[in-house]
């Protein structure tokens, strides 16, 4: 069940808040897609649950899901909007995961890691409490093709795709990597495109339309743009993905 807070949580930017079409929100969603089919009846974790979409989109699969943030405030929010029996919402701090050993089966974390100033400790701690066959999917964005924009003050450090597999690798005995990408150049080139003009509208066009119009219009445009993920070409990928094991 889904009950709509009578007030929503504010987006600042560093969290995506859920709407349908939303370049960026499809993005986050495409790896839960990817993440659900290693939780069907499993005990899950989602680290960084943020506004709670994602958690309660596995726990339509999983036998149990716990999201965690360190924000009282979307914490809260999340608990008051997605119901489930199998799902519950924990105030925490990703560097100190006090759940005892071995309590998941699965761990996802879905750009959340990039915002962390200990990302060492974090993964420890995630290892720490993933069951023995257990696996981690952590996601980030690929820095090789990041857009620069007001979402990377939230970032404590991005992560060049070398980078990223240089980091989980030193924790994990085996990582599976995979690439979100544009499943068409067409698809590319309509981001492109709206990311130029609304950076270079020298001329203000844009002002002389409401941001209610403004939004419909960059929303009729992202909603028909289409994501893949594959394990090829890892250097180009919008996000990076790692399903990692102990």
């Amino acid at each position: 069940m889904i009950i709509e807070p009578k007030i929503p949580l504010v987006f600042t930017g560093e969290r995506i808040i859920p709407e349908a079409g939303n370049y960026m929100f499809q993005r986050h969603m495409e790896t839960y897609n990817f993440a659900i089919n290693f939780c069907r009846n499993k005990i899950v974790l989602d680290a960084g649950s943020g506004e709670g979409y994602g958690s309660h989109f596995l726990a339509g699969a999983a036998a149990a899901v716990t999201g965690v943030d360190i924000s009282k405030e979307a914490v809260n929010h999340a608990a008051g909007k997605y119901i489930r029996d199998n799902l519950n919402y924990q105030e925490m701090n990703l560097m100190d995961l006090t759940f005892a050993e071995g309590s998941f089966d699965v761990i996802v974390s879905s750009q959340v890691i990039e915002h962390l100033n200990e990302p060492d400790k974090f993964l420890n701690g995630i290892k720490r409490i993933l069951k023995k066959d257990g696996l981690a999917v952590i996601c980030t964005p690929n820095k090789n093709v990041r857009e620069d924009g007001g979402l990377g003050k939230f970032h404590a450090r991005d992560y060049h795709y070398d980078e990223f597999m240089q980091l989980l690798n030193a924790h994990f005995a085996e990582v599976e990597y995979y690439g979100i990408h544009f499943k068409r150049p067409a698809d590319s080139l309509k981001i492109s495109l709206l990311d130029a003009v609304i950076k270079f509208d020298i001329f203000r066009i844009r002002r002389l339309f409401s941001p209610e119009f403004r939004k419909k219009v960059d929303m009729s445009i992202e909603k028909t743009v289409s994501l893949i993920i594959i394990k090829d070409d890892l250097r180009t990928s919008l996000d990076l993905i790692g399903v990692c094991r102990k």
